[in-house]
């Protein structure tokens, strides 16, 4: 038998996940709120972008297509002007030399920091504890101050050189800074959350987005070292879209510009991709559009009761309803027509999304005619 309990703490999340919603949704269809925005599925295309080497790579990809207007990406950046050592020159110098290119990334990608000024330095200096808890805070902010020089706008989003992100300090850190997202090598395969740690929640207001991997590779370097072939990873990319779809959730899938030239044809899963969202079946957009959401999602106080033979559904957030989805069985219908809703369908239930911004809610459902 399946520890999923440590499993989901230690390694990977999805078995527990999954367990939980086939027997709550598929089994006993028991009412529910998405933490989707609208009820659609979402993708978080999330690159690294570590160092001069990506200079190259970002020109490429914008010349060929791989950056797409209806896409946000979220492109997260290590700004120092070294990699490995002081003074090696390697790194992607997003205050000078780099500069033109973070503004060319920024067109399509929401910009957040990678790391602490350096890449490799910033992440083994962390193993090897060279660097204390304020150490790590003031050079995560020097990353910060120079993205934000060029962006123009706070930096919100996170991601860990070499996955190097210690609990709770670095979420900790984030949280004191004002970050809302980063990227997560811990609860593999799950959607965003509010990561534990030790038993304990490790921040209420940083939101951890977890990386999907395909077998036991994460970015398409790790999948080209590994050898797997181009057919095979567009095979798991293209059911990772139509899984996001199904399922109504959503997952993050990370890279590296310079990794395109290894699969060049992943553009094809770029493009199907705009073309799900064209059509309203997915939201591919940044880690802090969700993270938004998911924020004002949990502010949401509902209540499902039935009452005298009657489902009555409660719902109120000062911050807005708009985009908050419902899922209510098949068995009952809404008694009244209501312009503030959407409703869509599917085998086990009918999906309610709230369209206004309106503050609180208040639906009735009966049970369907048996003979109808």
């Amino acid at each position: 038998m399946l520890p999923l309990g440590y499993i989901k703490a230690y390694s990977d999340d999805l078995p527990l996940r999954s367990v939980i919603r086939t027997f709550l949704f598929k089994v006993l269809n028991i009412p529910h709120l998405l933490n989707t925005p609208y009820g659609i599925g979402g993708l978080i295309i999330n690159f690294h972008i570590d160092s001069s080497i990506d200079w190259k790579s970002i020109s490429y990809m914008i010349e060929r297509g791989y950056f797409v207007k209806d896409l946000q990406f979220s492109s997260h950046i290590t700004a120092g002007d070294f990699r490995d050592i002081p003074g090696d020159k390697l790194g992607f110098d997003a205050c000078n030399k780099g500069r033109n290119y973070v503004k060319m990334v920024m067109l399509y990608s929401e910009i957040g920091s990678h790391g602490g000024w350096a890449h490799n330095w910033f992440s083994e200096g962390i193993l090897k504890g060279k660097f204390s808890k304020k150490e790590i805070e003031e050079y995560i902010k020097k990353n910060n101050r120079c993205l934000e020089s060029i962006t123009g706008y706070k930096i919100r989003e996170y991601s860990a050189p070499n996955g190097v992100h210690p609990q709770p300090d670095t979420t900790e850190i984030l949280e004191k800074l004002g970050m809302i997202a980063y990227y997560y090598t811990g609860d593999s395969g799950s959607s965003p959350n509010r990561t534990f740690f030790n038993g304990k929640m490790v921040s209420s207001r940083v939101i951890a987005f977890p990386i999907t991997p395909f077998e036991q590779n994460a970015s398409l370097f790790e999948m080209w070292r590994a050898g797997i072939k181009e057919e095979k990873l567009e095979n798991f990319l293209f059911k990772l879209l139509r899984y996001v779809i199904k399922e109504k959730t959503v997952r993050l899938f990370y890279s590296h510009p310079y990794d395109i030239f290894n699969y060049p044809k992943i553009k094809k899963f770029i493009n199907e991709a705009s073309k799900m969202k064209r059509i309203g079946l997915i939201k591919v957009e940044s880690m802090s559009y969700f993270a938004d959401f998911f924020l004002r999602f949990l502010n949401t106080k509902y209540i499902f009761e039935i009452k005298h033979g009657l489902l009555e559904v409660k719902l109120e957030n000062t911050q807005g309803l708009e985009g908050i989805t419902l899922a209510i069985s098949k068995k009952y219908k809404l008694l009244s027509d209501h312009f503030l809703l959407t409703i869509k369908l599917d085998k086990n239930y009918n999906y309610i999304t709230i369209n206004k911004d309106v503050k609180n809610l208040k639906l009735t459902f009966s049970l369907k005619d048996e003979k109808n």
